[in-house]
């Protein structure tokens, strides 16, 4: 079978190609230092993208072949790419299909036995490849996850996302890892495919999944070493990010219910969580095709998420009782913003601790997962939340009381 990965030393009909490939320069693996493919994808990014070739021709991890694919840029993109022609291995402009139809040429020009992906907003640490790279050849892995940084327009720090489970509970999180973290071996992208470019967002979240599911080993590098701008076409669009999840797992899982799949992700995101929600919950709990760690994941984070409703008396359409939405944060209000441009929430309009039916559902759902292999660790958990947030046992209480007695 002919092979998907480095299929091309040229990419076919390319009618603006530039860099060292073109004057039959070409890098191969050397001892202790195998050939790391970067790619990078750019459309009309000139004035950030200078900084994202800097921050991998300045890696200290000596042996990178570099491929840039510019998807025919207007703006003056392509004269900043040639600036760097005698250093990068290779590039092409030309017009495509979106961000993953770009990132699938990239794939196929890739000659390395690793392979990552920095986008033009965005820029690695100096030690990103080296570090990654010692790790993954440290442990044996087949690919490795790192932290990374988001950062505002100007460079500053905003917020740290955290590495996820690596395991069948990836799926009801919002990734394991950034993607741009990622180094990947050639023989894994072999056997998962390209990009799925039906998707235009989270395409790299299943490619994420494919590789747990297909058994593959990872190694995590708990260290910073990319840095991610917000102002990005999955930065800036929630509503499709969302519909797209949703798409996704109903992929992964056929048997899940677009609402189902909605109210994972709602939890996943820790957008509130709705009354109906609950009774959703509930039900992918009692699914046979869910492992038992699935399911406990599952209610340890709608426990932990009803306990912090009930702390600061969110209503069940977002609002906060007695606080104003200066005391909100930015994506808290876009994505109240963008839910409520979808779906009128009026009639959802009540405390969350006024609804016993609620208290009903947690306790069933925590009653359900006490059944299986995890009890002990479970149950130390909830009695650790309990001793947390007092009002929430209390009110656990008094509702099983009050129905003893009626």
């Amino acid at each position: 079978m002919e092979s998907l990965i480095g299929k091309y030393v040229t990419y076919p009909e390319a009618s603006i190609q530039g860099g060292l490939r073109t004057k039959s320069i070409f890098k191969s693996s050397i001892e202790n230092q195998p050939l790391v493919t970067i790619i990078t994808v750019v459309y009309n990014r000139r004035k950030k993208l200078k900084r994202a070739i800097e921050s991998v021709l300045g890696q200290s991890y000596q042996n990178i072949e570099y491929i840039l694919i510019d998807g025919g840029s207007t703006d003056g993109t392509l004269e900043v790419i040639k600036e760097y022609e005698d250093k990068i291995d290779y590039y092409i402009s030309q017009e495509d299909k979106g961000i993953y139809n770009a990132m699938n040429k990239g794939l196929q020009l890739a000659r390395g036995e690793y392979i990552g992906i920095v986008n033009s907003d965005d820029y690695f640490d100096i030690n990103a490849v080296k570090c990654s790279i010692e790790k993954i050849l440290e442990n044996g892995a087949d690919y490795s996850g790192a932290l990374s940084q988001y950062v505002d327009i100007k460079g500053r720090p905003t917020m740290l996302l955290p590495l996820s489970h690596f395991d069948e509970r990836a799926i009801f999180s919002i990734q394991p890892c950034g993607h741009a973290t990622m180094f990947v071996s050639r023989k894994c992208f072999e056997a998962i495919g390209l990009y799925d470019e039906k998707y235009r967002i989270v395409a790299d979240f299943k490619m994420q999944l494919l590789l747990i599911k297909e058994g593959f080993k990872h190694c995590t590098v708990n260290q910073v070493i990319h840095y991610f701008e917000t102002d990005g076409v999955s930065a800036n669009n929630t509503k499709l990010n969302v519909q797209e999840l949703v798409q996704l797992i109903n992929e992964q899982n056929p048997n899940v219910s677009f609402q189902e799949a909605e109210t994972v992700i709602d939890l996943a995101w820790g957008f509130p969580i709705h009354r109906n929600q609950l009774v959703h919950l509930k039900s992918l709990m009692r699914r046979d095709y869910f492992t038992e760690r699935q399911k406990v994941y599952l209610a340890e984070a709608l426990i932990e998420k009803i306990h912090w409703q009930f702390q600061h008396q969110v209503w069940i359409d977002g609002r906060e009782i007695g606080q104003s939405d200066l005391e909100l944060g930015p994506l808290e209000k876009k994505i109240q913003e963008e839910k409520k441009g979808g779906e009128n929430l009026q009639d959802n309009l009540y405390p969350v601790s006024e609804e016993d039916k609620d208290i009903n559902l947690i306790s069933q759902i925590k009653n359900d997962c006490m059944h299986t292999n995890y009890k002990k660790s479970f149950s130390k958990r909830i009695r650790y939340i309990t001793k947390q947030f007092i009002p929430l046992g209390l009110l656990i209480l008094y509702w099983r009381i009050r129905n003893k007695y009626k």
